[in-house]
């Protein structure tokens, strides 16, 4: 395990203090784990090495010409890709001409 220090606001510290006294969580360190692992959930990251690198970049490829418009989120998601590793395949897409970035 790896040990962190955060800030948050007072109001979000009594908040989190009120879920706590009603029984929801056993204690400060269980509603932060729980709220972290929610939130890398709505991401689906997983390991991308779970195939190989070419044939993820060809999944990608495929999933950029089938949909048309799409955000990085969308493709690491709806693949299951870690994102960062989808924004670098994505950033060499665009450089080669591949896919056309859209600003929205």
């Amino acid at each position: 395990m790896v040990r962190i220090n955060i800030n948050i606001s007072e109001e979000d510290y009594n908040f989190i203090m009120l879920l706590i006294k009603e029984g929801l969580f056993h204690n400060k360190e269980d509603f932060i784990q729980e709220a972290i692992k929610r939130k890398l959930n709505n991401y689906n990251i997983i390991n991308s090495k779970n195939i190989s690198k070419i044939e993820a970049m060809e999944k990608i490829h495929s999933y950029c010409k089938e949909k048309g418009k799409f955000s990085i989120l969308d493709i690491a998601q709806d693949l299951g890709f870690d994102i960062f590793f989808v924004l670098e395949v994505v950033d060499n897409l665009i450089k080669e001409g591949v896919v056309e970035k859209i600003i929205i």
